[in-house]
């Protein structure tokens, strides 16, 4: 297990994330393996304290829609890894 082996968000985001229905938006991006930059197939990508979430598909890339605008804390867990939290993602709309 490889347990002391973090993960990295590579989060690819854009500031103010796409317009949907004038209240929402999307969060966007890929999760790969810190060491060797290989995508991480499957992980779970989430808002805690939400029902908001993904999995990454065969590249790592992950798309969580119709988050309300606000600023959020991600949390991305895969077996064998430590999870690991990204604070501050600001969720715009119009943009």
């Amino acid at each position: 297990m490889r347990s002391c082996v973090q993960f990295v968000l590579a989060l690819l985001l854009l500031p103010g994330l796409l317009l949907a229905q004038g209240t929402t938006g999307k969060i966007k991006g890929v999760v790969t393996d810190r060491e060797s930059k290989e995508p991480l197939i499957g992980a779970t990508v989430s808002i805690p304290g939400t029902s908001f979430g993904a999995a990454t598909d065969i590249q790592g890339n992950y798309v969580i829609l119709n988050v309300p605008a606000g600023t959020y804390t991600l949390s991305a867990s895969y077996v064998g890894y430590q999870t690991v939290s990204v604070s501050n993602i600001l969720v715009s709309t119009g943009l």
